[in-house]
C-alpha cells in the first residue's frame, strides 16, 4: 500500500497502481530476492522508499516522473539494476551526516555516555502523570474486571470502523473466525486538512464519501485498561539488581549474559483475541546500539490481524520462525535468525536476563512498550 503523504499527488488507486509496477519490476531485475523474507521484505522496502519520495517532492510531475521511472526499469537489465542500487547505497552512505548536522560528538567514552543518562530519568510521579502503570492492579481490581468481561460476552468495538462485534470463544467451523460482523472497511489513514479541504491521509478522499479505501477480514480492538490488560496476565517489576558486599564485587552474577547499564527498546503490535497484543519485540544496547534482542512473540490470543502495514511483521516471518529455546538451533545473537518466543511472557522473562532494576530503559512511546510486556514503569 502507498504510505501516507501530506498531500498526495495523485489518488490513492493512481499510487497504488504505480507502486504494484515498480515492485512488480524490482522483483523481475532481481528475481533471487525473492528466496529469502529478507529478499521479499527488501524489494517492498525499495518499491515503498520510491513511490513515496516521488509523492513527496514530486507533487506536479509524480505522474510523469513515475512513468518514465516504470518504463526505464522496463527496459533495464539486471546488471545495471545491481549497479544502480550499489550506487544509491554509496550516495546514502555518505548522506547518512547532512552537511551543517554532524553527528554528535559528546566527547565522553561510552560508560561516561550511560552515567550522564541517569539525570534524566523520570521520576515515578512523572511517570505516573503520564500514565505509566507505576503500580500493579489488585487482585480485587482484576477479579471485578473479570466479572465484567464474563457479563460483557466478547462484545467489542471495532478499533477501526467503530463497529460492534462479539469475540468468539471458539472458531466459528463454517467461516473459521473467531469474531462476528463480517469484514471490516476502513480508513487506514489519518484525517489531513490539504489547501483548506479536508481528507483522509490515505486515499485523499473527504470524510464521508466512503466507509474506507481498505478492506481486513476481520474487526479489531485494543485494550488500554492496565486492569484489563492485568486479567490476562499481571504486571510486574524489573528484576532487583544484586547488593555486593565487599567480598562479592568481582563475583559475575548467576546469569551467563550481561546485564546492560542502558537498552533502547521498541514493540510491535498485532491484533488478537485478546485485544492489541506483544509480536516483536527488540532491544539494543546503548549508546554502541548493537542489537540486545530481536524476537517475535506468539501472543495470547488468537492473531486476528498482524498489522502488518505498521509492525512489519509479515505472515511468513511469524509462521517459519524458529523457537527460541532449542538446543538444536544456530547462533541466537545471529540477527539473520529470526527467533519466536512462545508467549508474552516468555519474551520478557528473555528481556529480563540483559535488565534489572538499574538498568536505564530509553524508547518512544515507551509507555505503551512497557504495557504490552506488562512492565511496570
Amino acid at each position: 500500500m502507498p504510505r501516507t503523504v501530506p498531500r498526495a499527488p495523485a489518488n490513492f488507486e493512481t499510487r497504488h497502481s504505480i507502486l504494484v509496477q515498480l515492485h512488480k519490476e524490482f522483483i523481475r531485475l532481481d528475481p533471487d530476492s525473492q528466496k529469502t523474507v529478507i529478499g521479499k521484505q527488501r524489494m517492498i522496502k525499495l518499491a515503498n522508499d520510491e513511490e513515496a519520495a516521488s509523492a513527496l517532492n514530486d507533487i506536479f510531475t509524480y505522474k510523469n516522473i513515475m512513468k518514465n521511472r516504470i518504463f526505464a526499469l522496463v527496459k533495464m537489465t539486471p546488471e545495471a539494476f545491481k549497479k544502480e542500487l550499489e550506487e544509491k547505497e554509496q550516495s546514502r552512505r555518505k548522506k547518512d551526516v547532512p552537511d551543517g548536522n554532524e553527528e554528535l560528538v559528546t566527547g565522553l567514552s561510552p560508560e561516561a555516555e550511560v552515567t550522564a543518562l541517569g539525570g534524566y530519568v523520570a521520576s515515578l510521579l512523572s511517570l505516573k502523570a503520564s500514565e505509566y502503570v507505576v503500580l500493579p492492579p489488585s487482585e480485587e481490581e482484576i477479579r471485578k474486571t473479570k466479572e465484567g468481561l464474563e457479563a460483557a460476552g466478547g462484545r467489542e468495538e471495532c478499533d477501526r470502523c467503530k463497529t460492534r462485534f462479539q469475540v468468539l470463544k471458539e472458531q466459528d467451523k463454517e467461516t473459521k473466525s473467531w469474531v462476528t460482523g463480517g469484514s471490516c472497511t476502513h480508513h487506514y489513514g489519518r484525517s489531513i486538512v490539504d489547501g483548506g479541504r479536508k481528507m483522509w491521509g490515505c486515499c485523499s478522499t473527504p470524510p464521508g464519501e466512503t466507509t474506507g479505501c481498505v478492506e481486513h477480514t476481520n474487526h479489531v480492538f485494543m485494550v488500554k485498561s492496565p486492569v484489563r490488560l492485568a486479567s490476562v496476565w499481571q504486571f510486574v517489576e524489573t528484576p532487583s539488581a544484586p547488593i555486593l558486599s565487599p567480598s562479592s564485587e568481582t563475583t559475575p552474577p548467576p546469569s551467563d549474559k550481561k546485564i546492560e547499564k542502558a537498552i533502547c527498546m521498541d514493540c510491535e503490535m498485532a491484533f488478537t483475541t485478546k485485544g492489541f497484543e506483544v509480536i516483536r519485540l527488540t532491544a539494543t544496547r546503548f549508546p554502541t546500539y548493537e542489537p540486545i534482542v530481536d524476537i517475535l512473540v506468539q501472543p495470547y490470543g488468537e492473531v486476528l490481524d498482524l498489522n502488518t502495514r505498521f509492525s512489519g511483521v509479515t505472515q511468513e516471518q511469524f509462521d517459519t520462525a524458529l523457537p527460541y529455546y532449542n538446543s538444536s538451533l544456530p547462533n541466537k545473537d545471529d540477527p539473520k535468525v529470526l527467533l519466536r518466543a512462545s508467549s508474552p511472557l516468555e519474551a520478557r522473562e528473555i528481556l529480563f536476563t540483559y535488565i534489572d532494576s538499574s538498568t536505564i530503559i530509553i524508547g518512544h512511546s515507551l509507555d505503551n512498550d512497557l504495557k504490552c510486556i506488562e512492565h511496570l514503569g
